[in-house]
């Protein structure tokens, strides 16, 4: 049994003694003593503990799964243990583009291996719309899941897949000061504590990200591999890298007009609730401990749950990683070391994904953070948020060739895109941001300087 399965069975049987306990004291009409309360409040506490240690376990077995190189699918018979299915990066897959060109003037191979293709996508839980000329992209397409160069915010939020049929995703809230009320009954008979809910709707429009591009039916043809790498993995690797970063900018500075998603820093300025700003001629490493302390500390007593996230800019982590104490200790130990200093870990030598904790919580660098906030032009934010509370909609990537109107001159156009709803602000409070006004900014976040 897993270590999912071993903690879902424990949240069942928390939830079941729970049932019972609320049974067995219906059933005698009698209200719990003061030992049933107490184990009853604590059973309370188990329970949701558990529930959201399951979400943590099956958001990391989800992305596991996703980033695993070599895959066993079975799909209408076929079974395919490879570097990702029938069409993968390197040497020994056929050219996904021109099985596409090929199926469209009969081929019965190309489409062979298209239609097997659609049943490992579908088996890896995704899925593709009718029509000859659309077909699943191949299993190295699959970006977004994934924390990799170009999209790591956007991979970090809750990730949910996109209703077909729709132009806008809807969600019901109940207002911060909307809630029901509880109360004492000061003597029986008097009137008990009894307020409605208020409502309202937050609301994102579905946007479109989309790449294209003209080729050659010679190139898709006749081209040999280079290195290992045919002339579709080339184009698609650009055009995925390019729909990569689109999202995540979207994501996170997106403007919510002109067709743009409401990202995250847009919508922690306008939340207005916890955006601090940072007023510091002298900036300092403890000093920004101090700050994302702060941050934190009001996202729980606002929120009433745990910053689990932070984002920064790979400058922003490589400064803190590199500076030390005044006895030349660092301030960031590597992993498995025992250093002095055991505020923040490193983790990892990376450009872009997670890189460490500070203050037990995961930091990722992200290369699209913006480094022009500010007067000056010269400062990048800090994200500090709940993860689950910033949703994702997406839908399958889909993959196309086209023929016309380029027939004329053997030409096909190559295009790539799919949908996105986007909502962050569902508890505004969690917004968590080190920035202030996008205009001024906060000094203390002005380009960092590295010893030396």
């Amino acid at each position: 049994m897993s270590l999912l399965d071993e903690v879902r069975a424990a949240l069942q049987a928390a939830h079941r003694d729970r049932g019972q306990m609320l049974d067995m004291a219906a059933g005698e009409k009698r209200s719990f003593t003061d030992a049933e309360e107490s184990k009853f409040q604590a059973l309370g506490t188990k329970h949701a503990g558990l529930v959201e240690r399951v979400s943590q376990l099956e958001r990391q077995e989800k992305s596991e799964l996703a980033a695993r190189p070599a895959r066993i699918i079975n799909a209408g018979g076929f079974t395919a243990e490879s570097r990702g299915g029938t069409y993968h990066p390197g040497e020994g897959s056929h050219s996904f583009f021109r099985d596409l060109v090929n199926a469209r003037h009969g081929d019965a191979d190309s489409s062979d291996r298209l239609r097997t293709n659609n049943q490992e996508q579908r088996a890896l839980g995704s899925y593709t719309t009718g029509g000859a000329a659309e077909f699943s992209p191949p299993g190295y397409l699959d970006i977004v899941p994934q924390v990799r160069a170009g999209s790591v915010f956007a991979s970090l939020l809750h990730q949910e897949q996109l209703p077909t049929g729709v132009s806008s995703v809807n969600l019901p809230r109940v207002t911060a000061s909307g809630g029901t009320t509880t109360g004492v009954q000061v003597l029986q008979g008097d009137a008990i504590s009894n307020t409605d809910i208020v409502s309202d709707l937050l609301t994102s429009k579905v946007v479109t990200i989309a790449g294209g591009q003209v080729a050659s039916l010679q190139l898709l043809a006749q081209t040999p591999s280079y290195n290992g790498s045919t002339v579709d993995q080339i184009l698609t690797q650009d055009l995925a890298s390019s729909y990569a970063a689109s999202l995540d900018k979207q994501a996170l500075y997106g403007t919510g007009a002109n067709g743009q998603l409401k990202g995250f820093i847009v919508a922690s300025v306008a939340a207005a609730a916890n955006n601090n700003t940072w007023t510091q001629a002298s900036p300092t490493v403890p000093l920004l401990f101090s700050q994302i302390g702060k941050v934190t500390s009001q996202v729980a007593a606002t929120r009433f749950a745990p910053v689990d996230t932070l984002v920064v800019a790979p400058r922003r982590f490589a400064w803190i990683a590199s500076s030390v104490d005044s006895t030349g200790h660092p301030f960031v130990n590597a992993q498995g070391s025992n250093g002095l200093n055991n505020l923040a870990e490193q983790t990892a030598v990376a450009a872009e994904g997670r890189v460490g904790t500070i203050q037990g919580i995961e930091v990722f660098a992200d290369a699209n953070l913006p480094l022009t906030y500010g007067t000056g032009n010269n400062q990048d934010p800090v994200l500090a948020f709940k993860r689950d509370d910033c949703w994702l909609w997406s839908s399958p990537i889909v993959a196309e060739v086209l023929e016309q109107p380029y027939a004329a001159t053997l030409g096909v156009y190559i295009r790539l895109y799919a949908y996105h709803a986007l909502i962050v602000d569902r508890y505004p409070s969690s917004l968590g941001m080190i920035m202030g006004a996008l205009a001024t900014g906060s000094t203390g976040l002005v380009s960092p300087s590295f010893l030396g």
